[in-house]
């Protein structure tokens, strides 16, 4: 009886392993079901476009047959931005909106106004990061100006853009809607605390509104996607296996359009590395995290 009993549970648990390995290759093979959202003449529009994964993104949805417009704060560089694109897609339409994502008051109307005609059917809300002169500092010596910055920028822009944006996305259905988040919410971040619980604010969110998608029986598709590290202008590291370019995340996270899950870590590698930390006592999890903010912190006060 004991012999038949653990042969039970060795077998549910091998079907048990088996079934997830299943869904984890789909997962990362499976076609994306980007194509859907390109009907006519459809616009994306992306935050953050000017540089980083904001460009990287831009780039690929164009490679795709999708119009885009650029959201920044700065509209020199956005036309410069505009103008390389077009230069390397010139049978695609891009267009731009300024709006300072870290202002307690962002022109959210003027946005929706520059794009209310548009057929719109993607939104990647990619903005975000720490926002202060000094990013690695504790959170006392942040100003109240600073912290509000980092609130903005990682938390309450994306939400009141696509509260205004969603009806025009409705209207335009199927759409899509891409929410960036980052590991740091998972480990947290020391020296970078206001960013980190942005980052997990932004995938809570981003589960909710596909709830309610679904509650509301609206054809609007909702994904998070996590990052981990990314070649980027806000974090120049040198490209590797678990350290992407900002196009291949961009990449990574269209593949992965219309998977069916709430969030996912869009690059393989990124996953992998998550594992990683998650097996780790959270004892010497928490001395790597130390650590390596502490480097940081170091490395940025010495201007490396």
């Amino acid at each position: 009886m004991f012999a038949a009993l653990i042969y039970a549970i060795g077998a549910l648990t091998l079907l048990y392993l088996v079934t997830q390995a299943f869904l984890l290759l789909r997962l990362y093979t499976r076609p994306s079901s980007l194509p859907r959202y390109l009907h006519g003449d459809s616009y994306a529009l992306i935050t953050g476009a000017a540089d980083g994964i904001g460009l990287g993104f831009a780039t690929e949805l164009l490679s795709r047959g999708f119009n885009v417009i650029l959201h920044g704060r700065n509209p020199k560089k956005l036309a410069t931005v505009r103008s390389q694109l077009l230069t390397q897609f010139p049978k695609r339409k891009v267009d731009t909106v300024v709006a300072d994502a870290a202002s307690s008051h962002p022109d959210i109307q003027g946005i929706l106004h520059a794009i209310q005609h548009k057929p719109v059917t993607v939104l990647v809300n990619n903005v975000g990061g720490i926002f202060t002169p000094t990013k690695f500092v504790a959170l006392t010596e942040n100003t109240a100006t600073e912290i509000d910055w980092n609130i903005n920028i990682n938390a309450r822009f994306q939400t009141q853009l696509t509260r205004a944006v969603l009806p025009l996305l409705e209207r335009n259905s199927p759409s899509l809607i891409i929410n960036m988040g980052s590991i740091a919410s998972i480990g947290g971040l020391p020296l970078g605390s206001v960013y980190a619980a942005g980052k997990a604010y932004d995938m809570v969110f981003s589960n909710s509104l596909r709830l309610e998608m679904q509650l509301e029986q609206k054809d609007v598709e909702v994904l998070g996607v996590m990052v981990s590290e990314v070649n980027s202008g806000g974090n120049p590291s040198g490209e590797g296996w678990f350290v992407l370019s900002s196009r291949d995340m961009a990449r990574e996270a269209l593949n992965r359009v219309g998977c069916g899950v709430p969030w996912l870590f869009a690059a393989f590698p990124h996953l992998l590395f998550s594992w990683v930390l998650r097996l780790l006592p959270q004892m010497v999890l928490d001395r790597i995290v130390v650590m390596v903010c502490q480097q940081r912190a170091e490395a940025e006060r010495k201007g490396n």
